[in-house]
C-alpha cells in the first residue's frame, strides 16, 4: 500500500515514521524526501500511524480495498500543541515521584497515555500532543487522590494549567458494600467531588474482607460515587449521589445484584 505524510498546509514530511497500529518502538517504514511510503499490509491491519519529531501524532484508516486501491493513504501531522502547568498541594509545588500528569487522548486513538511527572517546583510539561479537546489526569501519589480536568489543545500554542489540592477537606464517607446479599470484599469503590475551575477530585477505595469501606478527606458539597463488584464477581456496577457536609461521616451501604 502507498501513502504520504503531509503537514497541517498540505506539505510532504520527510523522514516521518510510519507505523501499522500504534506509534510503538521502531517505525516499519521511514517516509522519503517527498513524503511518500510503502507499505506491505497484513489482513488484520486498520489503522495507520506516523510520527515525526515536533509534530504530533497522526492517524489514517486503511481501506478496505488497500490491496488493490491507488489512491496513496494521506497522514497529516500538525505542529502540534502542548500541556503545561504547575501541581500544588496547599500551595505548596508537588515534586517528581509525587504527581503524574496524564494526557487522556481522545477515544479511537489506540495509544497508550502520554505521562510525565511535575519538577521540583511543581511544573509539568507534555509536548506534541494533537489539537482539540484533551483530558488530563493528575495523580496526586502522596495524597492517594487524583485530578480530573478537560482542555483544549491548539496548534502551536501551549495550554497552561493549575491544580491546587488542600489537605483541609475533612469530610468521608463509609459503609458496608454487599453482593447478593453477602459481605462483598474487593469492591472498588470511586468518588469525585467537583474543585473550582471545573476540576474533579477522585478517590478510591477497596472494601475488605468483611466488605468495608472508608474514604476520608474529602470535600463538603455533592460526591459522585460508582461501586463496582469484584473482578471475580463479573462487572456488575451502581452510581450514587451524595451530599457530604464539613466534617461529618456520611454513612452509606450499596448491594450490588448477582
Amino acid at each position: 500500500m502507498e501513502g504520504k505524510v503531509v503537514d497541517g498546509d498540505g506539505h510532504a514530511l520527510a523522514g516521518a515514521g510510519v507505523y501499522t497500529g500504534s506509534p510503538r518502538g521502531t517505525p516499519e517504514v521511514q517516509t522519503a524526501e517527498d513524503g511518500s511510503f510503502v507499505l506491505w499490509l497484513s489482513d488484520v491491519e486498520t489503522m495507520l500511524s506516523a510520527s515525526k519529531r515536533d509534530y504530533s501524532f497522526g492517524y489514517a484508516e486503511i481501506p478496505e480495498s488497500a490491496s488493490g486501491s491507488t489512491e496513496p493513504v494521506i497522514i497529516t501531522l500538525f505542529q502540534g500543541g502542548w500541556l503545561a502547568g504547575v501541581v500544588t498541594i496547599d500551595g505548596l509545588p508537588v515534586a517528581r515521584r509525587e504527581a503524574a500528569v496524564l494526557a487522556l487522548l481522545p477515544d479511537g486513538m489506540m495509544l497508550p497515555r502520554l505521562q510525565t511527572q511535575s519538577a521540583e517546583d511543581g511544573t509539568f510539561r507534555i509536548d506534541g500532543l494533537t489539537p482539540g479537546e484533551l483530558g488530563v489526569e493528575i495523580v496526586l501519589n502522596e495524597l492517594e487522590r487524583y485530578v480530573t480536568l478537560e482542555t483544549q489543545i491548539e496548534d502551536g500554542q501551549e495550554s497552561w494549567i493549575e491544580v491546587d489540592v488542600s489537605t483541609g477537606h475533612n469530610a468521608a464517607v463509609a459503609g458496608h458494600v454487599y453482593l447478593d446479599g453477602k459481605p462483598a470484599a474487593g469492591a472498588v469503590l470511586f468518588a469525585w467531588s467537583e474543585l473550582p475551575g471545573g476540576a474533579r477530585l477522585g478517590a478510591r477505595s477497596i472494601s475488605n474482607a468483611q466488605g468495608e469501606y472508608r474514604i476520608e478527606g474529602l470535600a463538603s458539597g455533592y460526591l459522585e460515587m460508582d461501586v463496582r463488584a469484584p473482578y471475580s464477581a463479573g462487572t456488575q456496577a451502581i452510581s450514587a449521589l451524595l451530599q457530604l457536609q464539613s466534617g461529618s461521616i456520611v454513612e452509606r451501604d450499596f448491594h450490588l445484584a448477582p
